[in-house]
């Protein structure tokens, strides 16, 4: 410090000047000094509140939060409406009748079971020696009371033979005409997958429990192994891209069809596929 003032120059005018910057840079280093303590006091603040929103108890009275607000040099916001009180009388508002429309009710209990199942009705009835009064009469039917309950059954599976007769004629060996052969049968009948044991509700049937119902193939293959079916998930697989290539030729038609509407509604679910062209196996994709 002292080598400092040793320094300082000896003119008055100077000296002056000296001073003049130094109270320029005192009144700059006060007005920044002002200012860090108010941002520190709004940081101080905004970790109060966090803290509260974090750490504090949910079912806290929101005095608690102005306190901590207090504490940090901030005015509580809902402080403000002190500010302008209501006044102390008020005209009294006038009397509004609302009408209410009347409305039912709805029955609240069970829900009657759907009228398109098949019924089946299961009498039980009391014995044979109980229908006789103690005087000796025969007891009347009166009446019954009915009562439903929803059953279900296992899933049943069946075999269907497809059997197509031979034809052929005892007196000759045919001809070489192609459109009378020695042997007639009747065509294959049609099929989705040519030379498959599928039956087409078979193979709905797995389609709809995977893409439908969410259930996975493996899943499936446990469902048939306890019915005693042995059917892989490697050849439901391969039944399922057979059907999809068969259902080419639906797909203009199924465009044509969703575009016609005046919307398109899109299924924004993400999903990971694995081996697709041109993507990593670790990006989103959508159905």
């Amino acid at each position: 410090m002292i080598s400092k003032i040793k320094k300082l120059p000896d003119d008055v005018g100077k000296l002056k000047e000296i001073v003049a910057d130094q109270y320029v840079e005192y009144a700059r280093l006060l007005d920044a000094y002002k200012n860090s303590e108010a941002r520190v006091a709004i940081l101080d603040g905004r970790i109060a509140l966090l803290e509260y929103r974090l750490f504090a108890p949910r079912n806290e009275k929101l005095a608690a939060l102005n306190t901590l607000l207090e504490d940090a040099g901030q005015q509580s916001l809902f402080d403000l409406l002190d500010e302008h009180p209501e006044p102390a009388e008020l005209e009294p508002e006038k009397e509004e009748i609302i009408t209410i429309p009347a409305h039912n009710r709805k029955k609240s209990g069970r829900k009657p079971l759907p009228d398109s199942l098949p019924r089946e009705e299961v009498i039980h009835d009391i014995p044979e020696d109980e229908k006789v009064c103690g005087c000796g009469c025969q007891l009347t039917r009166i009446g019954e009371e009915t009562s439903e309950q929803l059953h279900i059954e296992r899933p049943k599976f069946k075999v269907i033979v497809n059997i197509r007769p031979k034809y052929a004629c005892k007196q000759c060996e045919g001809t070489a005409d192609e459109n009378s052969p020695a042997v007639k049968i009747a065509p294959v009948p049609p099929q989705i997958i040519p030379k498959s044991y599928a039956t087409a509700a078979l193979l709905a049937h797995i389609i709809i429990a995977k893409f439908v119902d969410s259930l996975p193939l493996y899943r499936q293959e446990k469902q048939f192994s306890r019915l005693n079916i042995d059917l892989p998930r490697a050849t439901m697989a391969n039944w399922m891209i057979r059907v999809a290539d068969r259902c080419q030729p639906l797909m203009p038609l199924l465009r044509q069809e969703i575009r016609s509407g005046p919307l398109i509604n899109a299924d924004e679910t993400t999903l990971q596929v694995l081996n697709e062209p041109g993507r990593k196996n670790t990006t989103k994709s959508y159905a």
